[in-house]
């Protein structure tokens, strides 16, 4: 058993699939997260430190691989204790707070071991095998980009892989989430939710590499934006997932749903979260080729894919006054299926206009893949200088595009640029008077 102590601020941690403003729940998910999970085995397959004899047990594995009749063995480097320190596999997770005190306990997991295997890979459908796939995306990423982002102090992470967490008669699945809090990235399992098919064409989320490197993108803006009080209190920052429209995306042409807003103020911590979410699908598609084209991904096809000018129902990605009003109402809303209704009180849907805008912006410039995610850098530094400055929601979207601006100024592309186009095209609510016709 792992048990987890987490002495925090507040009476209660944000446990959400979006911001809840002013209302702050240890957990308060839809019930089409809830469900059945499809079980994971662990692997058979044994490391090869542990099938050595003892005439090679001394042998640097190298080596081993080098002699002939090892030449069968295939290297994979799985370690990837620079980024997470810990890898846990299946288990059954619960928090709950006594005595004021977040307590998060951990039980019957098992640590993925770093090793070297006598097969090319896991077998599907076992915890090593989907959090090889969570791991690959990021692993590659961080290598391919390590001189930009070993200078960030990036701190490590832990993993969980597709634990139970239970709510009410069944458990949660079909979703994963990044805690700033508790340093961690999870993915929940699959699940059957009320007897449907499952989602995605049953393909699970780990499958999809530009989940994880999101996820992995929810940390670098956490550790870049967030002030230290932020990071202490923010109820906002506590749960990241990745789902847009989930209630609707498993069977889009037909179900309605509720906003993922509940009733409260809307402060400039939503607007972050937006913004935090735009960057997270910009990191994904720029940090790892495979992360681009979301395929059988329901809403998020078009949704969240930053190649695409407009949203799953055919809206075009923009913040307009009606937009903004909506996402800005502090009372629930009902909206329809997401081939019928945008949901802007979703965070991730303006952090996919976010995202379109600047995929669109960068495309214009013939540069590298490297060299826009150093100007995406450069955007979080800026907007954790106006994070420190600003207090109002609409005041902080405002500044997530200015703050972009300021980074292609910075980089030496502005002169290439119409910065009121920009606004015109995507942000006509926020334009500056510079910019207003």
């Amino acid at each position: 058993m792992k048990n987890l102590v987490f002495l925090i601020l507040v009476s209660v941690i944000s446990l959400s699939c979006a911001p809840k403003a002013n209302r702050i729940v240890i957990k308060d998910y839809r019930k089409t997260s809830v469900g059945v999970p499809i079980p994971l085995k662990y692997s058979s397959r044994k490391c090869l430190s542990t099938l050595r004899s003892s005439a090679t047990a001394s042998l640097p594995m190298t080596k081993l691989l080098s002699m002939g009749t090892k030449k069968l063995y295939i290297l994979r480097d799985y370690n990837y204790s620079d980024i997470f320190s810990n890898t846990e596999l299946g288990g059954t997770l619960s928090d709950y707070f006594e005595n004021g005190v977040y307590i998060e306990s951990l039980e019957g997991s098992q640590s993925l071991d770093n090793c070297l295997l006598q097969e090319e890979s896991y077998e599907e459908d076992t915890y090593e095998d989907a959090a090889i796939s969570i791991l690959v995306p990021i692993r590659e990423f961080k290598e391919k980009y390590s001189n930009i982002l070993n200078g960030l102090s990036l701190r490590e992470l832990t993993l969980k892989v597709a634990p139970l967490e239970p709510q009410g008669e069944g458990y949660l699945v079909n979703n994963a989430y990044y805690s700033g809090r508790k340093l961690e990235i999870v993915f929940l399992p699959q699940g059957s939710v009320d007897g449907s098919e499952v989602p995605f064409g049953g393909v699970p989320l780990w499958k999809f590499p530009m989940v994880s490197l999101h996820e992995y993108g929810h940390h670098i803006f956490r550790e870049l934006v967030y002030t230290d009080a932020d990071k202490d209190i923010a109820p906002d920052d506590s749960f990241h997932d990745n789902k847009l429209c989930f209630d609707n995306s498993m069977v889009d042409e037909e179900h309605n749903i509720t906003s993922t807003k509940s009733s409260g103020v809307i402060t400039k911590m939503t607007s972050l979260t937006a913004i935090n979410e735009g960057f997270a699908d910009l990191l994904a598609y720029y940090g790892y080729a495979p992360s681009r084209k979301i395929i059988n991904m329901g809403c998020m096809t078009k949704s969240r894919d930053v190649e695409y000018g407009i949203f799953y129902n055919g809206d075009k990605k923009t913040l307009n006054k009606k937009n903004l009003k909506s996402f800005l109402n502090p009372t629930e809303m009902k909206v329809g299926a997401c081939n019928v209704d945008t949901n802007y009180q979703d965070v991730h849907i303006i952090g996919a206009i976010y995202a379109r805008a600047w995929y669109d912006v960068l495309s214009t410039l013939s540069l590298t893949d490297s060299k826009k995610i150093r100007i995406l850098i450069s955007w979080l530094k800026n907007l954790n200088s106006s994070n420190h400055s600003i207090s109002q929601p609409t005041e902080l979207l405002a500044a997530g595009v200015e703050d972009m601006w300021d980074s292609l100024v910075q980089n030496g592309y502005g002169q290439r640029l119409d910065k009121c186009s920009v606004y015109k095209n995507y942000f006509p609510v926020l334009s500056p008077l510079e910019c207003v016709e």
